[in-house]
C-alpha cells in the first residue's frame, strides 16, 4: 500500500469516527421526546475514538516503528504545548483561551485530548513523509 493511500485510509477513519458519533447523536437525541441536554458520557467518548484508534493501529502495521514513536512522543508534548499556550494567553490576556470542564488540567488542556495529540501526530508524520 503505497504512502498516499495509507493517509487516506487514516483521514477516512479519523473523519469516519467523527461523522459516527454524529449520526449516532441526532439518532439518539430524535428518538427521545423531551430534549436531553448533552451531557459527555465514555461511552460516546470510546465510540468517537473507536475508527481513529482502529486507523491507529493500522498506521502501526504498515508503518512501524517510527509511526509509534511519532504517536506517543505527541501524546506526551501536544498536552504540553497546549498547556503552555493555553497558561500563556491567561497570563498576557487575563482570561482563558479555551476552556475543559471534565479531566482537566488547570482549565488548559484535559486529559481526553491526549489521543488527539496522538492522532495529529499521525497525521503529520504521513505529511512529512508525502512533502
Amino acid at each position: 500500500m503505497s504512502l498516499d493511500q495509507q493517509l487516506v485510509l487514516f483521514l477516512f477513519c479519523i473523519i469516519g469516527g467523527v461523522v459516527c458519533e454524529g449520526i449516532f447523536s441526532h439518532v439518539y437525541r430524535k428518538h427521545i421526546k423531551k430534549k436531553p441536554k448533552v451531557r459527555f458520557s465514555f461511552l460516546r467518548y470510546f465510540f468517537l475514538l473507536l475508527l481513529p484508534i482502529i486507523g491507529t493501529l493500522i498506521t502501526f502495521l504498515l508503518a512501524g516503528i517510527p509511526a509509534i514513536k511519532t504517536f506517543f512522543i505527541f501524546t506526551l508534548l501536544g498536552p504540553i504545548f497546549e498547556w503552555c499556550v493555553g497558561f500563556s494567553y491567561e497570563s498576557i490576556v487575563g482570561e482563558k483561551l479555551w476552556t475543559y470542564q471534565k479531566y482537566s488540567i488547570t482549565g488548559n488542556t484535559s486529559l481526553l485530548a491526549i489521543p488527539f495529540w496522538g492522532f495529529a501526530g499521525i497525521l503529520f508524520y504521513y505529511l512529512a513523509r508525502i512533502l
